[in-house]
């Protein structure tokens, strides 16, 4: 009836969340895809994330990841950290030990960082060298952690993590930034 009504758009999601809530998520499904095709990018977090928990109780986990990892991006590019971390949180949870999940250890570390939070991302960037040594960003999440502690002054700590890159990770193109900062430091 009110076509060219400026809460158009939020009536459709509010629609499609009483379709998910009753269970009919084929429905829901279409008002979140006509809003998602509608929307600029910076505002599609919420609908993707929306789609994304619809494919995982329907059992579509590949469908799901893909949704999430989308609105954490989103959330993270438009320093919507909070949300960017719930969403991290929701894949370390649902998808364990999965290469996504490893790639969330580092962008919620940084999605901290971006919250200014640096205890809960030495914690999380701690977990991906501890648990993934390995890893293709083992070599970064060292050289953060040591950044974290430089941006606190526990200037004896981040040395610490510095020379643990160096000895760890010599051939990173971290390890030369690193011994720079241990010599100034």
């Amino acid at each position: 009836k009110f076509p060219r009504s400026k809460l158009i758009d939020d009536v459709q999601f509010m629609l499609g969340k009483c379709y998910e809530g009753i269970g009919n998520y084929n429905q829901a499904l279409l008002y979140y895809n006509y809003l998602l095709r509608k929307l600029l990018e910076g505002n599609q977090g919420p609908l993707l994330e929306a789609i994304a928990g619809i494919y995982f109780k329907q059992g579509n986990k590949k469908k799901a990841l893909t949704g999430y990892e989308k609105a954490a991006e989103i959330y993270r590019k438009t320093n919507q950290n909070d949300k960017a971390i719930d969403v991290y949180q929701i894949i370390l949870t649902y998808y364990p030990g999965s290469e996504e999940a490893k790639k969330s250890l580092l962008l919620l570390a940084l999605s901290y960082l971006g919250n200014r939070e640096n205890d809960k991302a030495i914690n999380q960037l701690e977990k991906l060298v501890r648990d993934y040594p390995r890893h293709e960003y083992a070599d970064r999440a060292q050289f953060l952690i040591g950044y974290c502690y430089l941006a606190q002054q526990k200037y004896e700590n981040a040395i610490i993590e510095y020379q643990k890159l160096v000895k760890n990770y010599p051939k990173s193109a971290y390890a030369k930034q690193a011994e720079q900062f241990v010599e100034r430091l």
